[in-house]
């Protein structure tokens, strides 16, 4: 179904500024109307003939049928006259000796006889038997004489007597007779007689059948030859004389010698004749059975008619169809112009400074640029396709694409070929990465790591199909796609791997280790491959750098003891508090000598390593939590093992760790003598009046912590830090309060107290009276005192 829009009369306007919309409408226009005019032409000037063949044809079928149906009643009248001398109880009227004797009962069976024989045929209206001889008419409405018979049936009839008499005599044997009697019926339908001689055995005795027909069936027949054109229709004996005629709404007086003439000229079975000055189309018909003629005549004025009613449709039809033509031929332009007018709008407001022929030639040039553009775009995909693998193959190995649809069409689009077979991954990282890079430049870097990738993609591909990529800056992984699985394969990627470390090694002085993950058959398990590639590596703190390790092989040899024991941890607990590193090097180094002669997994040398340093974590816990934070903030020494590639690293920053714990233990030891007592209370006493003076100020100024100058002034002065500080400051405000006039607040500020209440309310907590009551108790000025 078309959906109509409405559109804006504005925008109209502006359509039919357009040439091209113009072009379009006119086109649709055109496409329209050409074969609307051409169908029109040839139907209106064939409209006369092919109306005319049509009712031509349509009334000689009627026609034909019309005489089938006549006859076959007929035919039925004749076969009557065959079955009458062989029925039994008709029979004794064919016999000369035995018609005389004939009781009235006989007459009556033969009466009922010819009733029955009536009966089977609607045509008959009645039917008689005439004996010639006797004079006597025996039939359907009873026994009479020849005179009576043709006095009550056919008063009105235009033929005498003896003329009717004579055609009865002169009819042979066998042969039929038809005539139309000019009376009328009750109703004004006029009769028809068939008469045929019947067969009998003696000379000289003759018999007939006499049958009389309506002529309103016949004529009713008749006019279906007619369809539904106004005419006259006619039956014709072999004599070319009138049996019957029907009429409808139409006067035409035609002479039997016209029929004659029509007869004798008209070979065709229709053709056109002038009748009674009017112009007839003739239809004619000869039964073979009969020998009658049918025919029917019709106006040609009626077909005329006909023919300028059909068309004046056709016109309004076709102003119609052109109304509407244009309605649709209009639609349909703007709704295809639309789209082509959005284009060249979009366009304009690009590249408006440029003039065009019209919106195709907008289109073509825009079509040009887009594929010159699209051309650019497609070299520099072409230069980028190397990146947009290697990114696919990353994230193919990160694991973010699940899917094995957007895996294939990836593969698809990079032109990649592992969409068969295993796969397997082989991961290069560079040992001591840190050293590296403050060795080389990055565009040295970036040459080697190059270097690494295409020789290990040239020994992939003599065993499969083998793509290199960089992930991140340490690692180069390898992609190798195998045609089978088999235990061979772990031997030939070794293999690989050896190859290139040695290869590297000896051509540009650096170490490598390679990992190597297990095969696997769905290419989106290659993420777990190179897992496993990067957990084999991460062994080499365990089997040594420069090796090239298989992921299968670590979990054979992997040794699950625990070498570090609760006596360990006492002894090093002992040493830390003793500030002993000597001794606990010794441990540690045993320690790390049983771990590097047996093999011994990653996750539990670094378990038992972890374990170490939280022996010195918990040993901190207990010289205090500022001690314990002190430890860690300097240098940023707590040992960092995701960085440590091997054993001896690992080793080496564990005693860096425990060397800086037990200096600081032995500082903190130190600051226990007299000399460190008397710097702090020296400080204090010059000090005390300060309003900034804290505890924090003070462990900053001396390097301790706060919680350890708390806990030194509790042990060594017997009192706290701020009580120590108040006494001082309230020794000096009681003198001031007795031998001065001073006021309060000032003498507060002048004492370290900046705000007034807070030195009221400390006097008071620890004088158990406020500054003024104590100068008015103690003043000089009191005589109390």
């Amino acid at each position: 179904m078309i959906k109509f829009k409405r559109i804006n009369a504005l925008k109209i306007v502006g359509f039919f500024k357009s040439r091209l919309f113009i072009k379009f409408i006119l086109s649709y226009i055109l496409i329209m109307i050409v074969p609307m005019i051409l169908v029109l032409i040839t139907v209106y000037g064939n409209l006369i003939n092919m109306l005319t063949e049509e009712v031509e044809k349509s009334t000689l079928n009627n026609l034909s049928q019309t005489m089938d149906n006549i006859e076959m009643r007929i035919s039925e009248i004749s076969y009557i006259a065959v079955q009458l001398p062989e029925n039994l109880n008709v029979k004794p009227i064919f016999f000369p000796e035995k018609s005389g004797l004939l009781s009235m009962f006989d007459y009556y069976t033969i009466i009922r006889e010819l009733n029955d024989y009536k009966s089977t045929n609607s045509f008959i209206e009645s039917i008689s038997i005439y004996v010639y001889d006797t004079d006597t008419i025996v039939g359907t409405n009873g026994k009479v004489d020849f005179s009576m018979f043709y006095n009550t049936i056919w008063d009105n009839s235009k033929i005498s007597e003896s003329t009717f008499r004579n055609i009865m005599g002169g009819i042979p044997e066998g042969n039929t007779k038809t005539i139309e009697i000019g009376r009328k019926d009750n109703i004004g339908r006029s009769l028809i007689v068939y008469m045929r001689s019947l067969p009998v055995q003696f000379e000289g005795y003759k018999t007939i059948l006499i049958a009389t027909m309506n002529s309103y069936p016949i004529n009713r027949l008749l006019l279906n030859a007619l369809v539904e054109y106004d005419g006259a229709a006619y039956i014709l004996d072999e004599s070319n004389k009138v049996i019957t005629t029907a009429t409808t709404n139409i006067n035409v007086d035609i002479q039997v010698e016209s029929f004659m003439m029509l007869l004798e000229n008209g070979k065709n079975p229709v053709y056109s004749a002038v009748m009674s000055d009017n112009r007839m189309i003739v239809s004619h018909i000869k039964s073979k059975l009969t020998g009658w003629s049918y025919i029917a005549i019709i106006p040609s004025q009626q077909i005329l008619s006909r023919v300028n009613e059909a068309r004046i449709w056709s016109l309004i039809i076709f102003f119609i169809a052109s109304a509407a033509g244009l309605f649709l031929a209009s639609y349909f332009s703007f709704k295809n112009y639309s789209p082509i007018k959005k284009i060249t709008d979009t366009f304009l407001k690009e590249h408006d400074n440029k003039r065009y022929e019209n919106e195709l030639d907008m289109i073509d040039n825009a079509m040009s640029l887009y594929i010159s553009k699209t051309k650019m775009l497609q070299k520099r995909l072409d230069s980028n396709m190397p990146l947009i693998r290697s990114e696919f193959l990353t994230r193919l190995l990160r694991g973010e694409i699940l899917s094995t649809d957007d895996v294939l069409e990836m593969l698809k689009f990079t032109e990649l070929d592992m969409v068969d077979g295993v796969y397997t991954v082989m991961a290069f990282c560079i040992d001591d990465y840190d050293e590296f890079v403050e060795t080389y430049s990055e565009s040295t870097q970036n040459l080697y790591k190059f270097s690494i990738a295409n020789v290990a993609e040239e020994f992939g591909q003599q065993i499969g199909k083998a793509y290199a990529v960089r992930d991140g800056m340490e690692r180069v992984v390898l992609i190798v796609n195998l045609p089978v699985s088999s235990n061979i394969v772990y031997h030939e990627m070794e293999s690989i791997g050896r190859k290139v470390i040695s290869i590297l090694g000896d051509n540009f002085n650096f170490s490598m280790t390679a990992g190597i993950g297990q095969v696997y058959n769905t290419i989106t398990d290659i993420s777990k491959s190179y897992l496993e590639a990067r957990t084999a590596i991460d062994y080499k703190m365990v089997k040594g750098k420069g090796r090239a390790i298989c992921f299968n092989e670590i979990d054979v040899e992997r040794d699950e003891r625990y070498y570090y024991s609760n006596q360990h941890e006492g002894r090093i607990m002992n040493c830390l508090k003793a500030g002993d590193f000597d001794g606990i090097q010794q441990v540690l180094s045993g320690i790390f000598k049983d771990a590097s002669v047996k093999y011994l997994s990653v996750m539990m040398a670094r378990c038992v390593y972890f374990n170490i340093i939280n022996t010195a974590m918990k040993a901190l816990t207990e010289f205090g939590t500022e001690d314990y934070n002190q430890v860690i903030r300097e240098g940023n020494i707590l040992p960092d093992f995701i960085k440590c590639e091997t054993l001896d690293e690992i080793y080496q920053q564990t005693l860096n760790f425990y060397k800086t714990i037990c200096n600081r233990v032995n500082t903190t030891r130190e600051t226990t003598t007299n000399e460190f007592r008397e710097k702090i209370l020296g400080y204090i006493e010059a000090n005390y009046c300060d309003a900034n003076l804290s505890l924090y100020l003070l462990a900053d100024k001396f390097n301790v912590t706060p919680s350890f100058l708390s806990r030194y002034f509790k042990n060594n002065i017997n009192a706290g830090f701020v009580d120590y500080v108040h006494s001082l400051r309230l020794k000096k405000a009681k003198k001031l309060l007795i031998n001065g006039d001073a006021r309060i607040e000032d003498i507060g500020r002048e004492c370290g107290y900046v705000e007034k209440h807070t030195f009221i309310k400390t006097f008071k907590k620890y004088e158990g009276i406020t500054p003024g009551k104590f100068r008015e108790i103690y003043s000089d000025n009191n005589p109390s005192v």
